[in-house]
């Protein structure tokens, strides 16, 4: 890419924070500056306007239709970019400034969802705070004279401001023309547990004389942020970006860095990761270096949206492949691979935002659902906005708890009484006779199909109507044969398989 751009790096001596390349960083990297941010030494590489870039409107002409931001969630739960408009003169924000930041914010999503095509079926675009109406959210601020004409300052100052959340990456179109591009990064390889993925506040400013590159300063500065490009990187530069062009966090940085033209496309000057295999990559293969790396499209930062059909369902407890793709799902997870059984089930229940994993990375499969999450699961999957509201009643569930609202919805339906007479016993584990009991009071009320066919589940079994119901109707097959392991602990993965039939059974029109 044929820009100049400006980052941070972050030297901090906290654990996995270090110079480029370095064991212990006393010093900031031979051309950069230090400057001392929130009690850790940052280095900071500011560089001159982009010479030969690409002034876009909506950039690509197949992304003509996107002119509105996408809509993820309730515009505020979970890490996210906040754009914000500063300025040391008045605090306000005119139409022609808020458009050009809204420009920017749509672009950014649209350079990720083009990039994410190299895999079918998925999308990746970074979560914007927005209002529950999809509309941007703009932060306008004021700083104090000077404040502008450094970046460390401007950072200080949104410090004082209490502006220094961790699940919150803040995205600055600045009232200035003192940089073009700038922004923090921690150098940090780690495949997840990564310290660029909401362990601290992350910056990036964009001044008023790149405003107009919004498809390539905006998402340059961005993807810092998220953690690019990481020093052991294929193509990486000794100044924290890649080497092989075209691509958006590729160019000539400092005096020892020297491009190849290997993605000839010059349209990559507006696309993420040449080859896909320095910094973001939807589905990384075995031996991709994302593969085991920090990749930007992992981040919690992000959404993951799938958007085509995977195939079928396995079976929950029998190792059966019918040779479904899950290769999409894999993208979202990085412990859900080709293989496994619940893939398609894995993804659907992510897509439709019934859970984000364990983790900011991981789905956690074999984990045994709680009885707290199996409330979760079951509220987000059938949201009843009658049911909810009240206090919950039990001892070891407070209003604190987060999974008060939804368990308290499962009790006031009717779904459950609790462990016991005063206990809801939150973190125990969910077997999978009560999984069954629980699904068929959702769907089947009093429904009666007879017996169950399982040969360890007895007439009298606490749950054998319910066993027999869910076998009836395909929603499980059972752990064997002939046996439906009614006392062993549901999993993760199990579950999600048991939610996607039954919504295919009862819901889906």
């Amino acid at each position: 890419m044929r820009k100049t751009f400006a980052f941070l790096l972050l030297a901090s001596t906290a654990v996995g924070v270090v110079g480029f390349g370095t064991a212990d960083a006393e010093a900031c990297p031979a051309g950069f500056e230090e400057v001392v941010v929130a009690g850790g030494v940052q280095c900071a590489h500011p560089d001159e306007v982009p010479a030969n870039g690409i002034r876009p409107t909506s950039f690509y002409t197949t992304e003509a239709e996107a002119r509105a931001l996408t809509c993820i969630g309730s515009g505020t739960d979970g890490n996210r970019l906040q754009a914000v408009f500063v300025t040391e003169g008045q605090a306000t924000l005119d139409s022609a400034d808020r458009a050009a930041i809204t420009q920017g914010m749509i672009n950014v999503q649209a350079v990720y969802r083009s990039s994410s095509q190299v895999v079918p079926g998925v999308e990746v675009i970074p979560r914007w705070v927005h209002t529950p109406d999809c509309d941007p959210s703009i932060d306008v601020v004021r700083v104090a004279p000077g404040t502008l004409a450094d970046f460390a300052a401007t950072i200080e100052a949104f410090g004082d401001q209490g502006r220094d959340r961790p699940d919150r990456k803040y995205i600055i179109w600045a009232d200035s023309s003192v940089y073009c591009g700038i922004a923090t990064v921690s150098v940090d390889e780690s495949k997840v547990a990564n310290r660029n993925d909401g362990d601290h506040p992350g910056y990036a400013r964009i001044d008023r004389n790149c405003w107009g590159y919004q498809g390539s300063v905006v998402a340059h500065e961005v993807t810092h942020t998220l953690g690019a490009i990481q020093p052991s990187a294929p193509n990486a530069t000794p100044y924290g970006h890649c080497t092989d062009e075209y691509d958006i966090m590729c160019y000539v940085d400092g005096p020892d860095t020297t491009t190849s033209i290997d993605c000839g496309d010059h349209r990559g000057e507006l696309a993420l990761d040449c080859n896909n295999d320095d910094y973001f990559h939807p589905d990384p293969s075995s031996d991709n270096w994302l593969y085991t790396h920090w990749n930007v499209a992992d981040s919690s930062f992000v959404e993951r949206l799938v958007t085509s059909d995977l195939g079928q369902d396995a079976d929950d407890g029998q190792d059966v492949d019918d040779g479904q793709d899950v290769e999409v799902v894999s993208a979202r997870f990085v412990d859900i691979d080709r293989e496994n059984p619940h893939g398609r089930a894995i993804g659907w229940l992510a897509e439709r935002r019934v859970t984000r994993g364990c983790d900011t990375a991981r789905f956690c499969p074999d984990q045994p659902v709680t009885r707290g999450q199996m409330a979760a699961f079951l509220h987000r999957f059938v949201p009843d906005p009658r049911f909810g509201a009240n206090a919950v009643g039990f001892a070891d569930v407070g209003p604190d708890h987060p999974f008060a609202s939804d368990i308290a919805w499962l009790v006031e339906s009717g779904l459950t009484r609790g462990c016991d007479e005063s206990s809801f016993c939150p973190d125990g584990p969910v077997t999978r006779g009560q999984m069954a009991g629980f699904l068929y009071r959702v769907f089947a009320a009093d429904a009666d199909v007879g017996e169950s066919g399982f040969g360890d589940v007895e007439g009298e079994s606490p749950f054998a109507t319910e066993i027999a119901w869910v076998a009836a109707t395909g929603i499980s097959q059972g752990c064997a044969a002939d046996r439906f392991c009614p006392d062993e602990p549901v999993t993760r993965g199990q579950m999600a398989s048991f939610l996607h039939r039954s919504w295919e059974r009862f819901l889906d029109d």
